[in-house]
């Protein structure tokens, strides 16, 4: 088995860094125990997406651009708010019988794990850029709200009772819509 590829050899292959900036992230990542990556964003050296292909290519794991992605409303139902956020993970897709997620870290087993004992399906993970996240999760949460408010007037509109979409109650915490 090949030894894995660093970061460092494949953003300098890239051109993306040269040596005096490695080494200068190097020797802070050795001060503060930040990962390498996280450094080289912190610093300036790379965007936060930049670090995110970096880390699907290190990885072999597919790469996904949130700005440019649109989530589905399905993935989202499928597991609450607060279980994506504690093991951060955004829901992506359906696809194939699998739920897609996106994650910030090549390493996140817990989240696979969570998906996978959550909705009983088997999850396809993608890497993300950890900035892009936060944004996807806040827009997330807007995309549900405003089909919730389409789902309530179609209701009301039809004469039928105020019904919550899958079950969820989202007055609990746990759910996308809470607080809303």
């Amino acid at each position: 088995m090949a030894a894995p590829v660093k970061i460092g050899d494949i953003l300098k292959a890239r051109g993306l860094i040269n040596d005096k900036k490695l080494d200068i992230a190097l020797i802070q990542s050795k001060i503060t125990g930040d990962l390498l990556g996280d450094v080289l964003v912190k610093l300036g050296f790379l965007s936060a997406k930049e670090r995110g292909q970096i880390l699907a290519e290190q990885s072999g794991i597919g790469f996904v651009d949130l700005d440019e992605f649109v989530i589905s409303e399905d993935a989202l139902r499928l597991v609450p708010k607060d279980v994506a956020e504690k093991n951060q993970f955004i829901p992506l897709d359906l696809e194939d019988g699998k739920v897609s997620i996106g994650i910030t870290e090549p390493g996140n087993i817990k989240a696979i794990d969570t998906v996978t004992r959550i909705t009983k399906k088997q999850a396809k993970i993608y890497i993300v850029d950890r900035d892009a996240y936060y944004d996807a999760m806040e827009k997330a949460l807007q995309k549900l709200a405003k089909a919730e408010k389409y789902l309530r007037k179609a209701l009301e509109a039809l004469g039928g009772e105020e019904e919550r979409p899958h079950g969820h109650d989202h007055n609990q915490g746990g759910c996308w819509l809470a607080g809303l």
